[in-house]
C-alpha cells in the first residue's frame, strides 16, 4: 500500500528543501541554474451549501554538478469528501495526491514516487502508472546501444468501479545493433497478497530491405499453478501500391494470465490476425487528393479443440477521405460477422455500420463558419434470435466569428429502434458565446444546452414518456495577468419529465475558479 500522507510529505518536503536550499545561493547568481514553478486552481461551488477545492502542482528542478535534479508534487484538498489520509485542518483536508523525484546525470537517470514504466508492453499491464521507483541506465558499445531497466513499487488500475493494485518488481534489457536490428529481454513479478504471478518475454525488430518486421512473446505462470502459459504476436509492414500495407497475428494459449485482462487468455486458446492497407489512389491539383483505407480482422477461440463448438469473428472496414478545395469528405463501411459452428448455432449475428462526414467551410460576410456534418446507420440482425435493431444517428456542428463575439453550435440526433419494442429518440442542442468586455482582461460568454429524450409506441406513435430538460450559464472571465485568471459561472437546470405535466424541476448553483501560475 502507499505510505501514509504525512510519511511522503515530510520526506518529499524535505527532499524539495533540500534542492531549494542547495539552489539558494545559485538563485543571487547571475545566470541560476534552480528554479520553481507550478499553479494553484481553486474551485468554489455553491448550491445548498459552499464548497471549496483546490489543486495545486509545485515544480522545483535545477543542476547539482553532473546531475539534473527535479522534484514535482501535486496537493490537492477540499472542504467535503475528504479522504481518510488527508491532514484535516478544522473544515479543510489537504493531501498529497501524487509526488515525484527525479535525477538524471549522463545515461543514468532514477526516479521515486508516482512514475510510469518505460518498459512492459500491453500483453503484460493495463496500465502503465507505477508508485515507486524506475532506475535506468544506458550506453554504447561501437555500433550497439543498450538500455537496462529496474522497477520495483505499487501498480493500480481503476476499471469502472474496481481498483486492482499489484506490486511489482522486474526489470528489462534492450540493444538496438545499429538502425535495422533490436532486441529486448522483459520480466516481472506481480504480488497481491499470498497470490504472485511471474511474467518474462522477448520482443524483437528488424529491417529486412523495404519489409519491418517485429514479433514478441511473453509467458506467465501463476503462482497457484504449474501450468505456463504463453502468447506470441508477429506483424510486417512494408510499402504497397503506393501505400502501406500491415499484417499481425496472435496466438494467445489457454493458461496465459496477465495483469491486462483484455489479453488473458481463454479456454481452448484465441487466435487473431489483422491485415490493414491505406494510401492515397488520387492526387489531384493544389493538394487534392483521396485517401483509402481497408482493414480485415479475423479471430477465433478453441483453437487446441478442447471444446465442444469454437466461435468465430471475421470483420471487414473501408474508408474513403476526399481532400478537395478545403472541403473533407469521408465515407466509411464496416460488415463485421460473429458465429459459432455449433448445430444449432448459439451465435449467428452480423453487424452493419455505414457513415459519412463531411467537413466544410463557408463564407459568412467578411468570416468563415467552419462547419461539419456526421451520419451514421449501425444495423444488427440477430438470426438466433431472429431480430434486427437499428440505430441511426445525425450530428452537425459549426464554429464561426461575428465581429469579436465567438460563436459554437452543436445539434445531435439518434434514434434507435428494435423489432418488437417502442422507439427511442434523442436530440440535443448545444450554443456558446463568448466576446471580450476588455480587451485581453475581461471576457463574457453564455452556455446552453438543450436536451429532448422521448420513447414511442411502435404501433400507434404514442409518446410513451418524454424528459426534457434546459441548461443555461452565464460566465465572465478575468485575467489581469498571465499568473492570474478567474471564472465566475451562474447557471441553471430546468427539467421536464412527461406525460405528467407536474414533474417539473428547477435548480440553479454557482461556480467560480482561481487559477494562479507562477
Amino acid at each position: 500500500m502507499r505510505a501514509s500522507t504525512k510519511a511522503v510529505l515530510t520526506a518529499v518536503v524535505a527532499v524539495l528543501a533540500a534542492i531549494l536550499g542547495i539552489c539558494a545561493p545559485a538563485i543571487c547568481a547571475e545566470q541560476p541554474q534552480w528554479k520553481l514553478s507550478g499553479d494553484s486552481l481553486f474551485k468554489v461551488y455553491w448550491q445548498t451549501t459552499l464548497r471549496v477545492a483546490n489543486e495545486t502542482n509545485l515544480i522545483a528542478g535545477g543542476v547539482l554538478g553532473p546531475l539534473n535534479l527535479e522534484g514535482r508534487l501535486r496537493l490537492t484538498g477540499s472542504t467535503w469528501g475528504i479522504p481518510s489520509d488527508a491532514i484535516v485542518i478544522g473544515p479543510w483536508g489537504e493531501r498529497l495526491d501524487k509526488w515525484t523525484v527525479s535525477a538524471r546525470g549522463g545515461s543514468l537517470s532514477l526516479q521515486l514516487g508516482d512514475t510510469t514504466l518505460p518498459v512492459l508492453s500491453g500483453l503484460y499491464l493495463a496500465g502503465r502508472s507505477l508508485y515507486g521507483g524506475v532506475a535506468i541506465a544506458g550506453g554504447r558499445l561501437g555500433t550497439v546501444v543498450g538500455t537496462a531497466t529496474g522497477f520495483y513499487g505499487m501498480n493500480t488500475v481503476s476499471s469502472g468501479l474496481s481498483i486492482s493494485t499489484h506490486k511489482l518488481a522486474g526489470g528489462a534489457a534492450e540493444a538496438s545493433f545499429g538502425r535495422n536490428v533490436g532486441l529486448a529481454v522483459q520480466g516481472m513479478r506481480a504480488m497481491k497478497g499470498e497470490r504472485q504471478l511471474d511474467m518474462g518475454g522477448a520482443r524483437t525488430w528488424l529491417r529486412l530491405g523495404p519489409v519491418n518486421l517485429n514479433a514478441e512473446v511473453a509467458a506467465s505462470r501463476s503462482g497457484s499453478s504449474s501450468d505456463l502459459g504463453w502468447v506470441a504476436l508477429c506483424g510486417a509492414q512494408t510499402q504497397v501500391l503506393g501505400g502501406m500495407l500491415s499484417v499481425s497475428g496472435q496466438y494467445t494459449e489457454a493458461d496465459f494470465v496477465s495483469l491486462n485482462s483484455a489479453v488473458a487468455g481463454k479456454a481452448g486458446g484465441i487466435a487473431e490476425a489483422t491485415a490493414a492497407w491505406s494510401g492515397s489512389v488520387w492526387r489531384g491539383k493544389n493538394g487534392d487528393n483521396a485517401h483509402l483505407g481497408i482493414t480485415g480482422r479475423l479471430a477465433a477461440d478453441n483453437m487446441d479443440g478442447s471444446l465442444a463448438a469454437r466461435t468465430a469473428k471475421q470483420s471487414g472496414e473501408g474508408t474513403l477521405t476526399l481532400r478537395t478545395g478545403g472541403w473533407l469528405l469521408k465515407a466509411g463501411y464496416l460488415l463485421a460477422h460473429e458465429g459459432s459452428d455449433e448445430e444449432p448455432p448459439a451465435r449467428d449475428k452480423t453487424s452493419y455500420v455505414a457513415s459519412l462526414e463531411a467537413a466544410v467551410p463557408l463564407r459568412l460576410g467578411t468570416g468563415t463558419l467552419d462547419a461539419t456534418v456526421r451520419g451514421s446507420r449501425s444495423t444488427a440482425v440477430d438470426k438466433v434470435l431472429g431480430t434486427t435493431d437499428v440505430l441511426d444517428t445525425l450530428a452537425a456542428a459549426g464554429r464561426t466569428a461575428i465581429g469579436k463575439t465567438s460563436c459554437a453550435a452543436n445539434l445531435t440526433w439518434s434514434q434507435s429502434a428494435k423489432p418488437a419494442g417502442a422507439r427511442k429518440r434523442d436530440l440535443e442542442c448545444m450554443l456558446s458565446l463568448s466576446r471580450p468586455i476588455i480587451d485581453e482582461l475581461l471576457q463574457a460568454g453564455m452556455d446552453a444546452k438543450a436536451v429532448d429524450s422521448r420513447i414511442v409506441k411502435p404501433d400507434s406513435g404514442e409518446v410513451e414518456s418524454q424528459k426534457d430538460a434546459l441548461e443555461a450559464a452565464l460566465w465572465l472571465k478575468y485575467t489581469p495577468r498571465p499568473w492570474l485568471e478567474a471564472v465566475a459561472k451562474v447557471k441553471g437546470l430546468w427539467g421536464f419529465c412527461g406525460p405528467d405535466p407536474e414533474k417539473k424541476d428547477f435548480d440553479r448553483y454557482l461556480e467560480g475558479q482561481v487559477r494562479f501560475r507562477f
